[in-house]
C-alpha cells in the first residue's frame, strides 16, 4: 500500500485485501469488501472509495476519482476509470467503463462490454456482453440491451480532415442518443446517432435504427 501526495488508503477493519493488491493514495474500502489477487486500486488524481460488502476481483483496476457503491461486483479484469457505480450493480468480466459514466443502483452489465465515456445508464437496466456504448448515449431506468448492441455518435466518420492532418475530437460534434425508460434493443441491433427511442419501445434483434422509435 503506497502515499501519494500524504494521502494513504484506509481499509475496514472487516475487509479482505489480498496481499498482491495495490492501493495507491486516497483509497476508502468499506466494511466486509473483498478485493482480490493482482487488483490496482491507484487515487492519485481524486478518491477512490469501494462501499461496504463490494467485491473487486482479481487483476480489475480502478483510477482516479471513482465510486463504488455498497454491494457492488466488479468481475475479473474489468477497468473502471473515473467512473460512478451505484449499489448492487454487477459489472461482468473484461468490461471497461470509462470517464465520466455513471450506473444507476441494480443494473448489471455483461462481460466484455466497453462503455465509454459520459454515458448515463439508469436504475435497474441489464447490459448483456459484447455490448458497446458509445459517448453521448443516456438510457434511462429497467432498459435491457441485448448482447452485442452497437451505439453511434457520429454519422460522417472520417479518420482525417480535408487537409489529411487526423482528425481529434475537436474536429467533429458527438451526436446524442436516448433510450428512454423499459424500452428494450434485442441482440446485434446497430443505433444510429441522434436519434430516440421512446418509453418501453422494443427493437428487434438485428434491426438497424436510424430514426425515433
Amino acid at each position: 500500500w503506497y502515499a501519494f501526495h500524504d494521502k494513504r488508503p484506509r481499509v475496514a477493519a472487516s475487509a479482505f485485501v489480498h496481499p498482491q493488491v495495490v492501493l495507491i493514495g486516497d483509497v476508502v474500502i468499506g466494511e466486509g469488501c473483498y478485493i482480490g489477487a493482482g487488483a490496482v486500486l491507484r487515487a492519485d488524481f481524486g478518491r477512490i472509495s469501494i462501499g461496504d460488502g463490494s467485491n473487486f476481483q482479481d487483476n480489475a483496476v480502478a483510477h482516479g476519482e471513482v465510486s463504488i457503491g455498497a454491494g457492488t461486483l466488479v468481475a475479473h479484469g474489468c477497468v473502471v476509470h473515473y467512473a460512478k457505480l451505484g449499489d448492487r450493480v454487477s459489472v461482468g468480466i473484461g468490461s471497461i467503463i470509462m470517464d465520466g459514466c455513471e450506473i444507476g443502483d441494480g443494473t448489471r452489465v455483461g462481460t466484455f462490454c466497453e462503455i465509454q465515456k459520459g454515458v448515463v445508464i439508469g436504475k435497474h437496466c441489464k447490459i448483456q456482453s459484447h455490448t458497446f456504448i458509445c459517448e453521448g448515449v443516456t438510457i434511462e431506468d429497467g432498459c435491457f440491451i441485448g448482447h452485442g448492441v452497437m451505439f453511434t455518435n457520429d454519422r460522417r466518420p472520417a479518420a482525417v480532415n480535408a487537409d489529411g492532418s487526423l482528425q481529434t475530437e475537436a474536429d467533429w460534434t458527438v451526436e446524442k442518443t436516448l433510450v428512454k425508460k423499459g424500452a428494450s434493443i434485442g441482440t446485434n441491433a446497430t443505433i444510429l446517432p441522434g436519434i430516440t427511442i421512446g418509453e418501453g419501445a422494443l427493437i428487434g434483434a438485428g434491426a438497424v435504427v436510424t430514426r425515433d422509435v
